[in-house]
């Protein structure tokens, strides 16, 4: 649904994207929208009013919902814009400002895209295909869950804490290896031991 309530918003297997007025509860007039490949996933951030449309051929849309219009195509190719995924997306997110797309994918990877200039600005290769992901209310966290990995793993954005340079024509290459993050649990005879000491 967009930001203000006046169009629903959907996609499908049928490579097709419809607009619906609430008002008439029938298809806008610009609809259908044909996509380039069947619609597997769709996520809004509601500040910007943008809609990200996930892809069969692992590329993602950018729909600006209050102009009805799709605005950028990530992951078309593989240079300029970036690396692109090699295996299905699994998840998607946008960053508190709208300006920054994450993308999951099962092929152990998660590529963050700068939506103004449709570029992949980090790519990040992990030991096991991230299945979801999403970033705290600021932006410096990433939580992910991992195939066949119990538990959710915290990440902290660097740019938060130094200074990162992102230089027009400066994309990564190839991705930066994540080590798996140590996981933290109480064991609760150590605890019955430290109370009875």
């Amino acid at each position: 649904v967009d930001a203000v309530n006046r169009t629903l918003i959907s996609v499908g297997s049928d490579s097709k994207l419809i607009l619906w007025s609430f008002k008439t509860q029938a298809a806008h007039r610009k609809s259908p929208i044909y996509l380039p490949s069947p619609a597997t996933m769709l996520r809004h951030v509601r500040d910007s009013d943008l809609a990200a449309i996930v892809l069969e051929d692992y590329s993602v849309l950018i729909f600006d919902c209050d102009l009805q219009n799709i605005v950028r195509r990530l992951g078309i190719q593989s240079f300029p814009s970036g690396p692109r995924h090699s295996a299905p997306i699994t998840d998607v997110a946008f960053s508190p400002s709208g300006r920054r797309l994450l993308t999951a994918s099962l092929d152990s990877t998660i590529r963050v895209w700068d939506v103004p200039t449709a570029t992949c600005v980090d790519w990040m290769r992990f030991s096991s295909p991230p299945m979801s992901l999403t970033l705290s209310p600021t932006g410096e966290f990433l939580a992910t869950t991992h195939a066949d990995k119990v538990g959710i793993s915290m990440w902290c954005d660097r740019s938060f804490f130094q200074t990162v340079h992102l230089d027009g024509g400066q994309y990564p290459t190839e991705p930066a290896r994540m080590e798996d993050p140590v996981p933290l649990a109480e064991d609760s005879d150590d605890m019955d031991k430290n109370s009875t000491e």
